[in-house]
């Protein structure tokens, strides 16, 4: 019924807030290329490069370093697969749907149980997962957006800090105050610069338009990336709220600029 009303009654652009399937994984700008609509924000490319876990770290591997991983796929799993796993990488690590956003289905693994039990349903719904290696540090996220002259600028970054779980899980991320954001002391502003420069590589690299939220683990001067967003949560209890607040930006303003 939406292609139909459409169809009938045809619109300049569209903007798409929704994530997952049909959102940000480039089916709204599949759609749009079909039927010669803009699709504001990033394009059909950038959006299934960024939705898919595996492809997101193999595409920016010339750009900047992100945590070890393996893809497990559904069809190949057998009996030996996890203690494969488990033999091959140091508790804890996470195993992590290919497809998926706000890190939903993600297991912290300690035991190999843990392992067992998240391959197992895995493979019951049929999803490939990637097993990543932990990586201790600081957990930051950084808005970028194409400016006026299509040029990468970002909001100042935010350090997260969950209350209540041992990573910013869903659960975190979908209660109100479920993790503390800091923004980065004065003292510390190469860090800022680093996280920044990072941040708008891997925009640009990926071709990226519109606004795009970038999660990175800052550890002892290194930074490794762990994904792009290319449709960012505005709610109040996420990062990019914190952000807008420090860079004193009304949301507006942003989407104005950015789109």
């Amino acid at each position: 019924k939406a292609l139909e009303r459409l169809l009938n009654k045809p619109v300049d652009s569209i903007i798409t807030l929704l994530r997952g399937k049909g959102g940000d994984d480039g089916a709204m700008h599949a759609m749009g290329d079909m039927l010669d609509i803009r699709v504001a924000g990033s394009g059909r490319a950038a959006s299934q490069n960024t939705h898919n876990k595996h492809r997101f770290a193999q595409a920016i591997s010339h750009v900047a370093p992100s945590p070890y991983a393996k893809l497990i796929r559904h069809s190949d799993q057998t009996e030996d697969t996890a203690r494969t796993i488990w033999s091959e990488f140091i508790a804890p690590f996470f195993v992590k749907p290919i497809h998926g956003s706000g890190s939903h289905g993600v297991s912290k693994i300690e035991t190999f149980e843990d392992i067992h039990a998240a391959l197992t349903d895995a493979q019951q719904q049929q999803k490939d997962v990637l097993v990543q290696e932990y990586m201790p540090g600081l957990e930051l996220s950084v808005t970028v957006y194409s400016g006026k002259h299509g040029n990468p600028l970002s909001l100042p970054p935010t350090i997260i800090t969950p209350k209540a779980a041992s990573f910013y899980n869903y659960h975190e991320k979908q209660r109100e105050n479920g993790a503390h954001f800091h923004g980065v002391e004065e003292s510390d502003s190469s860090l800022a610069q680093q996280a920044e420069a990072i941040a708008q590589d891997v925009y640009e690299s990926l071709g990226c338009e519109g606004i795009a939220t970038v999660d990175m683990i800052a550890n002892n001067g290194s930074i490794d990336v762990l994904e792009l967003n290319t449709i960012p949560s505005f709610h109040a209890s996420s990062p990019i709220h914190h952000q807008l607040q420090q860079a004193r930006m009304h949301p507006e303003k942003l989407i104005k600029i950015a789109y």
